[in-house]
């Protein structure tokens, strides 16, 4: 039996992503985005900078930051998390960001965190239909 982290990691070997805004297909697929851990550096710089020690999944308490597989181009072997995968739970101490050497994960207050905005279909949302939801 695999654990949760296992299947995520597989997860996102068998499924690679790409950042946003365009993500690719492969075949006729469009293929999950992902999201950086808190305190990520500026996407071009956070590339150049992460030494893909993944120290910061490693210190993820909730397993969900996990190094992006080869089709990330560039960005293979960089941390993020797919939403669907798990969300970040965004841990008082910030542990992810205290273990990363290379700062590509800088100090930050939780309040001034920011790791994208969600957004709502209500065509594809129960709770917008009126049906319960516990999602």
């Amino acid at each position: 039996m695999r654990t949760r982290r296992q299947l995520l990691t597989f997860w996102v070997e068998a499924f690679t992503a790409a950042p946003e805004p365009s993500p690719p297909k492969v075949g006729r697929e469009l293929l999950p985005a992902y999201i950086r851990p808190p305190g990520a550096v500026d996407e071009e710089l956070f590339a150049t900078l992460c030494e893909r020690c993944h120290k910061c999944a490693d210190a993820c308490p909730h397993d969900v930051i996990l190094p992006l597989g080869p089709a990330y181009g560039d960005a293979e072997g960089t941390p993020a998390f797919l939403p669907r995968g798990g969300a970040c739970q965004l841990c008082d101490d910030l542990p992810c960001v205290q273990a990363c050497p290379s700062r590509a994960l800088r100090s930050i207050a939780l309040a001034e965190v920011d790791m994208g905005t969600a957004r709502l279909d209500p065509e594809r949302c129960w709770a917008a239909q009126g049906q319960p939801c516990d999602y």
